[in-house]
């Protein structure tokens, strides 16, 4: 399980990271995403998650206030940026 947790808007990454994600989800059929975070691009990157593998692969829970509380799920945190 991979994850990010932050805001979802330009500047962050995110839009390069699901892409590359999904890319990587042909290769490595056991991998999920877990998305913690809102902001202007979720909507882009759950239309995106839905065609590139749906809710089974790609997870979105929102804002969260305790985060910190997710990280145990996860087998590596991903922190991208654009450049």
């Amino acid at each position: 399980v991979a994850g990010f947790a932050g805001r979802m808007e330009t500047g962050k990454g995110v839009v390069p990271l699901c892409e590359e994600v999904a890319a990587l989800m042909k290769r490595h059929p056991m991998l999920r995403m877990l998305w913690i975070g809102e902001g202007p691009e979720r909507a882009t990157l759950e239309r995106f998650a839905a065609a590139t593998g749906g809710p089974s692969r790609h997870v979105f829970v929102g804002w969260q206030p305790r985060v910190e509380e997710y990280f145990g799920a996860l087998d590596v945190l991903v922190t991208p940026a654009d450049p």
